[in-house]
């Protein structure tokens, strides 16, 4: 099965080729938020690689959210034209559940009863977060929490908060359990391929018509209403 794999959903923009299971090109830009200007390019990209091997797309793969809204739609939106166009499957996959596998794909010596606090910044001290045990899987839903320094006061065990909101937490939380590691970001790569399979597997295709990326907030906007 051949996948093509999208990846919008924090400031960077990134997209991946996969054929029979391999993945065989990606393309990846660290500009912060050019996805709208880079997207179509690397989509052209990939479509002109698989041709090169006279396969055609079976799932287009997209990253879900919470992340970026206008970045989610973006991706949201050029991952169904695809399906539109060429008759791929659609599924979606957890933004927060590709940075914890992403994180721990890069650290093979996490103990087995470690746990992953992947954040996503949402602003102000305020960030997207959900716990999972080092297998991947989540053991708590996904939420809007904000920072405080009561927040994760009684962790008993060995926490790992990592992810673009990881930063807010370094000054204000003290304890000698939690770990801040930094930066992880969620790319279109084999963690999300391994994602992606495993809702095909699942059966967990997604409407192209009505699907909508997961915000986890409802957008506000500052801008006033036109009024005539």
């Amino acid at each position: 099965m051949n996948y093509l794999l999208i990846e919008t959903s924090a400031s960077i923009c990134s997209v991946a080729l996969s054929i029979d299971g391999r993945i065989v090109s990606s393309y990846r830009n660290d500009e912060p938020m050019q996805h709208a200007t880079v997207l179509p390019r690397f989509v052209e990209q990939a479509l002109a690689e698989m041709r090169k091997y006279g396969a055609d797309i079976d799932v287009v793969a997209v990253s879900g959210g919470p992340g970026s809204y206008t970045g989610l739609r973006i991706g949201v939106s050029t991952a169904k034209g695809l399906c539109y166009a060429t008759g791929a499957k659609l599924v979606q996959v957890s933004t927060l559940r590709l940075i914890a596998l992403r994180f721990v794909n890069e650290h093979p010596e996490l103990a087995d009863d470690a746990t992953i606090r992947p954040m996503i910044d949402a602003r102000r001290m305020e960030v997207f977060t959900q716990s999972f045990c080092v297998d991947g899987k989540p053991d708590t839903d996904a939420e809007a929490m904000v920072i405080t320094t009561e927040s994760f006061k009684d962790t008993a065990g060995t926490l790992y908060i990592c992810g673009s909101g990881a930063a807010k937490c370094e000054e204000i939380l003290n304890n000698a359990n939690i770990h801040i590691v930094g930066d992880v970001t969620p790319i279109a790569d084999n963690q999300m391929l391994v994602l992606a399979q495993e809702a095909v597997d699942d059966g967990r295709f997604e409407d192209v018509a009505y699907y909508e990326p997961f915000y986890l907030k409802e957008f506000y906007t500052t801008a006033k209403p036109i009024t005539q």
